[in-house]
């Protein structure tokens, strides 16, 4: 017979204490590895933002306004215009009366200028000497297709006499025309530059004043690039017309 003994029954409470882990227990070194943890990861997200900042900031750099980079367009409209009325053929004998003959020499179509050298002899005749002489009877077939110049080449050994001739009043007056065709069509690309940079003044900032002033730099590029084209015309109309 067993005397003295009592029954325990354990609370409910007491035995889910008895099963959870004694955090109070925990060794010091994973109160510290945990410690070192939380630290690195609260330091990786202040890079991640560090980095999400240099982002926007070099985004803000790309919206910056260029305006030189307007003028540029407009300057390459105004050179193709130079260019082209460089080609007219006025009845005056210039190297630069050559420059937009494209030659083939065999293998794709050439820019004359880079196959010969041409000079002025007289105000009528030039001379073009190609500095390769299998050149030469496809540099003269090619000055005689440009119909637009109505030259007259000839073959003279290694070189090519090329006759100028004056243009007849009928001649002059359809060269003037096509003078002012060339001009409006440079102003139209200018135009369009000035389109396009009036689009990027208003991307590149939210404030109003920097707005304006973006803007104002474009007007007055294009008022300056077609001004200097108006002028380039009205010169070369007078030496068109000029007999």
């Amino acid at each position: 017979m067993l005397l003295g003994l009592r029954r325990v029954t354990l609370s409910p409470s007491l035995l889910r204490a008895k099963q959870q882990p004694a955090l109070a227990l925990l060794p010091v070194t994973g109160s510290r590895f945990l410690a070192k943890k939380a630290k690195a990861k609260a330091k990786g997200k202040a890079k991640g933002k560090a980095a999400a900042q240099a982002d926007d900031d070099g985004e803000d750099e790309a919206r910056e306004f260029d305006i030189e980079s307007v003028k540029e367009q407009m300057a390459k409209s105004f050179t193709y215009l130079q260019r082209e009325y460089a080609g007219m053929q006025t009845g005056r004998a210039t190297p630069s009366l050559l420059d937009n003959v494209q030659v083939d020499p065999g293998g794709g179509l050439v820019p004359l200028p880079s196959l010969a050298k041409v000079l002025a002899q007289g105000p009528q005749s030039l001379h073009v000497s190609c500095y390769d002489a299998s050149h030469v009877a496809a540099t003269v077939a090619a000055i005689d297709k440009a119909a637009a110049l109505g030259l007259r080449a000839e073959q003279a050994g290694k070189v090519i006499k090329v006759t100028v001739p004056r243009p007849t009043q009928e001649s002059r007056q359809a060269l003037a025309k096509h003078v002012k065709v060339l001009a409006e069509a440079a102003k139209t690309a200018m135009r369009g530059a000035r389109q396009r940079g009036m689009k990027d003044a208003k991307a590149h900032s939210s404030v109003k004043d920097e707005v304006r002033r973006a803007e104002k730099e474009v007007e007055e590029a294009t008022k300056a690039a077609v001004a200097e084209v108006d002028e380039a015309a009205k010169a070369k109309e007078k030496e068109v017309l000029t007999v």
